[in-house]
């Protein structure tokens, strides 16, 4: 045997595989690997010895994943080195997509920002690959929790969409910047930031018209016309709950239309009964049961706040049964309670 095979067969794959990419030459993947594996290390000492990372393999013990990088972090130095971003975005690409693990968290968005970066230098970024690339990753950040991250890059991504770029790749980052914007928006909306909460929902309607599709534009309406609900506009409200009702009625998506309508009649007062009938008539030619059980009772509320109170204990009786029929008990004992309330006031008026 050789001091070579001798070497390969003492040592560590680790110092195997640095030990060849500085043979071989590439200096920068060598470089990279190993600020990769210190960083593991780091991220482990700081955390401590009471940290789930403890207890996991280090990536320097993962042959499979060793090897993985060595291959493709080969690859793009030939490629930086011939000038081919593109070829050298696609091989980081393949990196962050590769490292799906939980526990390789840190190494999908590293490599989902080496694809940022390597997609600066193309020009024109008529593939859009930055924008595939800052979607995702503000997408990982919003999973992180870290939504001030998450919001830098799906704003670099909305500015990016605005310059016209098109491609099947930026449909999707479309659609995932929408979802990180909604998902931010919701926080707002859940703490009663409306104000804050329409900015961000305003971005992710921007957002939706971008991915091309229709769907996801009706609910940006949708979210944007219940946030202006929120703080009293209901004029703007009625305008965007309008176009979301054309367009999921034009997709005969029944459960979106027949949300979209009881929201119309909390904007649009008189014409309230009209808009929960539809409610009401939708839910029923859908079969959606929940659905007729929830406009049974926003109709009977709403006769009962107008004095009606007849009409609102034959809507309530409604849902009431039809909540003992799904086995719903906490709607259940909430229109048993209206019940009551309407049948008292119908005997006082008697």
């Amino acid at each position: 045997m050789s001091k070579d095979d001798i070497a390969r067969f003492r040592n560590s794959l680790k110092q195997n595989i640095c030990v060849e990419l500085l043979r071989e030459g590439y200096h920068k993947s060598f470089s990279e690997l190993f600020s990769l594996l210190k960083c593991w290390q780091d991220m482990k000492s700081e955390a401590g010895p009471k940290s789930v990372l403890w207890l996991q393999t280090p990536l320097e013990d993962q042959p499979d994943k060793l090897k993985t990088l060595k291959l493709y972090l080969r690859q793009c130095e030939e490629a930086s080195r011939a000038g081919s971003w593109t070829t050298v975005y696609t091989n980081q690409q393949h990196l962050a997509e590769y490292f799906s693990d939980t526990a390789d968290l840190w190494l999908r968005l590293y490599f989902w920002q080496r694809c940022v970066d390597s997609a600066c230098r193309l020009n024109p970024d008529w593939e859009g690959l930055q924008i595939q690339a800052s979607a995702k990753l503000a997408t990982l950040y919003l999973d992180q929790s870290e939504p001030d991250m998450a919001g830098q890059y799906a704003e670099q991504c909305l500015q990016l969409l605005g310059a016209g770029i098109w491609g099947q790749s930026v449909f999707q980052a479309a659609l995932d910047g929408w979802k990180v914007y909604d998902r931010l928006a919701e926080t707002l909306l859940n703490d009663r930031d409306y104000e804050g909460a329409i900015l961000l929902l305003d971005k992710a309607y921007s957002m939706a018209t971008f991915c091309g599709d229709k769907l996801i534009e009706g609910k940006a309406n949708y979210r944007l016309g219940l946030a202006y609900q929120s703080i009293g506009d209901q004029d703007t409200a009625t305008d965007y709950l309008k176009v979301a009702m054309k367009i999921f009625s034009q997709l005969e998506d029944s459960d979106a239309l027949g949300k979209t309508y009881k929201a119309m009649a909390q904007s649009v007062d008189s014409k309230a009964v009209e808009y929960l009938e539809r409610y009401v008539d939708i839910s029923r030619g859908s079969c959606r049961h929940s659905n007729l059980q929830d406009a049974y009772l926003s109709l009977g509320k709403l006769y009962h706040k107008r004095g009606q109170y007849k009409q609102s204990l034959n809507y309530l009786e409604q849902c009431f049964e039809m909540a003992c029929r799904l086995g719903d008990q906490a709607a259940k004992q909430h229109a048993q309670i209206w019940v009551g309330i309407a049948r008292a006031e119908c005997l006082i008026r008697q």
